[in-house]
């Protein structure tokens, strides 16, 4: 399963540049340089490098009153995507959301689980056929819900009474599924979609305040990504 590293080793503002401008439909270098409380020479900076990786575009130019037209900038939500799969005791569910939080694609497949190697393929199987419709590579990661107790350095399902298993290890999901895999407590959303449920170690983590606008679920960080 191919995923795209965003970023490389350095995190922090760029993630942060590119969760604030998802939420915006034009804005300005020095808008961004504003929000982000830097200044404007790294706020060019920042533009060039989400560019670059396809995130924003130039998109025609702000009016002004005297002097040079400030560029004006878009977000492309549609250039990333997580993947989410929801994992109960009979089904599997399958969301795809783009940058932007919203959701683009839903699956459900009848898959009983069984913690077996077929039951594993499967699931990759079914996964594979879902990213196989986005755009090459520009699947970040996944993200597994699973109904049960967590373990606190979230790699382990300490037990999980829907699914009448104990012990069951990340690992166990890695080794089909080609990516780290973190898994968190499941609750209950709308039925929007599964966007809070996605859940990863590493990846684009968008801040807390920012879920809920645009009426859409955020994911909280993407598996086999690192996103600056």
């Amino acid at each position: 399963m191919e995923t795209v590293n965003l970023f490389g080793a350095q995190r922090g503002r760029a993630a942060q540049a590119a969760a604030w401008a998802m939420e915006k439909e034009r804005f300005s270098t020095q808008e961004m340089a504003n929000a982000l409380a830097v200044s404007t020479p790294t706020a060019i900076t920042l533009l060039r490098r989400l560019e670059g990786h396809g995130l924003v575009q130039p998109c025609g130019e702000f009016s002004s009153t005297g002097g040079r037209k400030p560029r004006a900038w878009s977000a492309c939500p549609g250039a990333r995507y997580v993947v989410g799969a929801d994992i109960t005791l009979r089904h599997v569910s399958l969301v795809a959301v783009d940058l932007s939080g919203q959701v683009t694609r839903t699956q459900t497949r009848t898959l009983a689980f069984t913690r077996t190697p077929a039951y594993f393929r499967a699931l990759a199987a079914f996964i594979s056929e879902l990213c196989a419709e986005l755009p090459r590579q520009s699947v970040l990661g996944v993200g597994l819900s699973i109904p049960g107790i967590i373990g606190s350095g979230q790699d382990l399902v300490l037990r999980s009474h829907a699914l009448s298993i104990q012990g069951l290890r990340a690992d166990e999901f890695e080794q089909y599924l080609g990516l780290p895999h973190d898994k968190r407590r499941k609750r209950r959303l709308p039925c929007r979609g599964l966007g809070r449920r996605l859940s990863a170690g590493r990846g684009l983590s968008l801040p807390e305040q920012q879920r809920g606008q645009r009426g859409a679920h955020r994911p909280q960080a993407v598996s086999g990504a690192q996103p600056a």
